[in-house]
């Protein structure tokens, strides 16, 4: 599973494909950017995904626009319990800024209009 955790740059600059979508401003609390939201009300949000974070031959990879947003991620999946291993969980640091390069070859969801 991919998680894209970009805001309005998911849909504005395109994906990669399969990426699922979970904003980190979601993952955040209304009141404070820098705090996430109680646990059920994580849960809540990745289940709405379809996103089992409690199973840990569940492979996931987390990617934002350059690497850095994906962290609220990564961090909600810890406190919810996530058993993280390198062989489960990855955050992808040259996120979308490597992956939608149009030197890359990587294959790319892009926006119908």
């Amino acid at each position: 599973i991919i998680i894209d955790t970009r805001g309005s740059g998911y849909k504005r600059k395109g994906h990669m494909p399969s990426a699922i979508h979970l904003p980190y401003s979601q993952l955040a609390s209304a009141d404070n950017p820098l705090v996430l939201r109680p646990k059920e009300e994580l849960r809540k949000l990745f289940i709405e995904r379809g996103i089992d974070v409690m199973n840990p031959k569940q492979k996931i990879i987390l990617s934002c626009g350059s690497g850095v947003s994906v962290c609220h991620g990564y961090l909600a999946m810890k406190i919810l319990g996530r058993e993280m291993t390198e062989e489960n969980t990855r955050i992808y640091d040259g996120s979308w800024m490597e992956w939608g390069r149009d030197d890359e070859d990587n294959p790319k969801i892009f926006p119908t209009i």
